[in-house]
């Protein structure tokens, strides 16, 4: 009796994968499945050699001895899924360093590794955008505020990026909403006039502000009046 070799699993690049994935799944299903074959004989002579303990004396210690066996078979039978698994990592691994990426992809199937592959960098990117947002958003930010004569110093980014907020809503109301100017408005069921920078509107039924929408360092910020 001699146990059968188990195969070695195969190797791949992600370039092969991605430009083939019919092609390496087939691959991959053909390793698991001469694994579960060698698997099955090695299992058989797990059998003939219970069969052979199960006649004669000392039973205990013959039980002992195929127990024996069976977990040395155990231990050396790989296990397929997980294979394939650490396979499709090792792979896909060069192409998501190329990203800073060092997850695990946890899939033991082409498509599942292909799409979370595709998540992950996806991810990366808007963060990587995001991050660039933010620098210019910063950089805007401190231009702004040192035009105006306002001290950046020492001053944590979502700071400056308030303050500098704070400059522009200013601007856009001295130039669009000076006190004292007539503003047509909608919120009150009684008048449409409110005189920018009173509390109330024309009848007094109705409290009224500015409110901001947007950003204005984005270029989608504008003020406009309503009930509070």
């Amino acid at each position: 009796m001699k146990f059968k070799t188990y195969p070695k699993p195969p190797t791949l690049t992600w370039e092969e994968i991605t430009s083939d994935p019919k092609g390496a799944q087939a691959i991959l299903d053909a390793y698991a499945a001469e694994c579960r074959k060698v698997e099955v004989e090695n299992y058989g002579i797990i059998k003939e050699v219970s069969d052979l303990l199960a006649v004669g004396d000392n039973l205990d210690g013959k039980g002992k001895l195929k127990n024996s066996v069976s977990q040395a078979i155990r231990r050396a039978a790989p296990c397929p899924i997980r294979d394939v698994s650490n396979i499709l990592q090792v792979a896909a691994a060069p192409y998501l360093q190329g990203f800073r990426i060092s997850e695990y992809i946890y899939s033991s199937t082409v498509p599942g590794a292909i799409e979370k592959v595709r998540m992950l960098t996806q991810r990366h990117l808007k963060e990587v955008e995001a991050a660039k947002q933010a620098e210019t958003r910063h950089t805007k930010a401190v231009k702004i505020l040192v035009e105006a004569g306002i001290s950046v110093e020492g001053k944590e980014p979502k700071v400056l990026i308030r303050e500098a907020e704070e400059v522009l809503a200013q601007k856009y109301r001295d130039e669009h909403y000076p006190d004292g100017a007539y503003v047509s408005i909608d919120c009150c069921g009684e008048c449409t006039r409110w005189i920018v920078g009173e509390k109330r509107c024309g009848c007094g039924s109705c409290r009224v502000d500015l409110e901001q929408s947007g950003s204005f360092l984005d270029g989608t910020g504008y003020l406009y009046p309503a009930p509070w």
